[in-house]
């Protein structure tokens, strides 16, 4: 774009953000298609020193831990509606610019 084509420099911009916006959204499908489809569905970990879970209970040193990760991904506690395919988890349309924008988990509420 150019100062003799401000209009082209706009359009750019469009092309850019609308761009931006289908990124997000591809990005959002190839998560939820990981949570759905994980490539590990379990993992192991072995602690290293001992871990006191809430105080009422405590892990030793070199316990060895199962972590069911598709499990705990098709679990209702963790995602609401498990089992059903929602890239909208990880993304939500801005009302103002009419776009999609990856969602902020710590201060959005969940997918009910």
């Amino acid at each position: 774009a150019s100062k003799n084509h401000p209009e082209d420099e706009a359009s750019l911009r469009d092309d850019a953000s609308r761009w931006e916006s289908r990124l997000a959204y591809c990005r959002a499908a190839i998560l939820e298609t990981l949570r759905l489809h994980p490539p590990v569905h379990t993992n192991c970990r072995i602690f290293d020193k001992d871990v006191e879970l809430d105080g009422r209970c405590t892990i030793p040193r070199r316990t060895r831990v199962y972590l069911p990760i598709a499990q705990m991904h098709r679990n209702e506690r963790n995602f609401a509606r498990a089992s059903e395919f929602l890239p909208e988890r990880w993304v939500r349309r801005d009302k103002n610019a009419g776009v999609w924008v990856a969602r902020d988990h710590a201060t959005e509420p969940k997918i009910a």
